[in-house]
């Protein structure tokens, strides 16, 4: 972690921005990063909400044109962070001990040291109404089932299903991204079973109406509906489960004394302790080694408690997502239509 005369010397004259999610993302993060920072540095943090994988467009449009960022740390998916730094947008976060704490996975060969910083892993399971199941459903072939038209929520663009699509149709992880005909052999077969393709932030009144039978969905925003009294539970499926990665970077173009709380936000947030409590709320894996306790969800069946176990898990490096998912994304979408054009 940063040294405590290094996180007291900080100082700005206007708040911190960083880029959030909102919902349970940013109460997580508020509560298990932001607000232990301004407790320890008297820096007031603001949380820059936005909706969705893709950065901002002003994030987007200012780093093109090599002008000042909007904010002044980016939380975001992996993929578009390793896009930024593969364009040179990052600033190194090199310098401190706690860099080398992180697990194996958070290490990036792709790049050359540490322009983003992988924070923590999250898995995709299978959310369902429970009062269609009393028994959890134990295979992704439930989707497939005919009673359940219409009522099936995924991601956009079929974010983070491709690996479950590819075994669903008996294919091979290892053939991604060069082969994957059976991922899109599963999405034309299950294309009549969905309804409209949404993020989570809207699924709350969605689930409550009785409108979904069963969701695609990050663990964090199951734990969300379940806190929010949401007549659903979720299960990790015999074929296993797809996960991802969050990242922060500090974008390029900030003032000097801007810059140095930026990387200190981000070192904080990657410290043991820290990591700990925000990945505890999140319901998600942290990246540093040193950081032993878990959400009570990790105690279910074919749930990986450490970063490193990718036993169960139908891992995607995510060099590959960053450079294939628009690709796969524009791919679902055509099925989809295509698919709802013939029925």
């Amino acid at each position: 972690m940063v040294q405590a005369n290094t996180l007291k010397a900080l100082s700005m004259n206007r708040p911190l921005r960083v880029l959030s999610w909102a919902g349970a993302w940013g109460e997580a993060l508020r509560d298990g990063v932001s607000r232990p920072f301004q407790d320890t540095t008297n820096v007031m943090v603001e949380a820059m909400p936005h909706v969705g994988l893709r950065l901002p467009n002003d994030l987007h449009r200012a780093l093109e044109a090599h002008g000042e960022p909007p904010v002044d740390v980016v939380w975001c998916n992996t993929s578009p962070a390793l896009r930024a730094a593969k364009l040179g947008w990052c600033e190194p976060l090199e310098g401190v001990p706690v860099l080398g704490e992180l697990a194996e996975r958070a290490r990036l060969p792709q790049l050359d040291g540490w322009p983003i910083a992988q924070t923590y892993i999250v898995h995709y399971v299978l959310v369902y109404r429970r009062r269609l199941y009393e028994v959890p459903p134990d295979s992704w072939r439930v989707l497939e089932r005919a009673d359940h038209a219409g009522r099936i929520v995924l991601y956009p663009g079929g974010n983070g299903f491709y690996p479950v699509a590819q075994v669903m149709s008996g294919g091979l992880l290892s053939t991604i991204p060069h082969n994957m005909e059976a991922c899109w052999t599963t999405v034309r077969r299950i294309v009549p079973q969905l309804g409209a393709r949404s993020y989570s932030i809207s699924l709350h009144e969605v689930i409550r109406r009785g409108d979904l039978d069963l969701c695609y969905r990050a663990l964090p925003n199951v734990l969300a509906f379940q806190k929010d009294g949401l007549d659903v539970d979720w299960t990790a499926p015999q074929e296993g489960i797809a996960d991802t990665t969050d990242a922060m970077w500090v974008p390029r173009g900030l003032a000097p004394d801007v810059l140095a709380c930026a990387r200190a936000y981000i070192w904080f947030a990657l410290s043991a302790a820290v990591q700990e409590r925000w990945c505890k709320l999140l319901g998600a894996v942290p990246l540093n080694r040193n950081a032993r306790e878990r959400n009570m969800a990790f105690e279910r069946a074919r749930m990986p408690v450490d970063p490193d176990d990718l036993e169960g898990v139908l891992y995607v490096p995510e060099d590959v997502k960053a450079t294939y998912e628009p690709e796969w994304e524009a791919t679902f979408e055509s099925l989809c239509e295509h698919g709802r054009g013939a029925l």
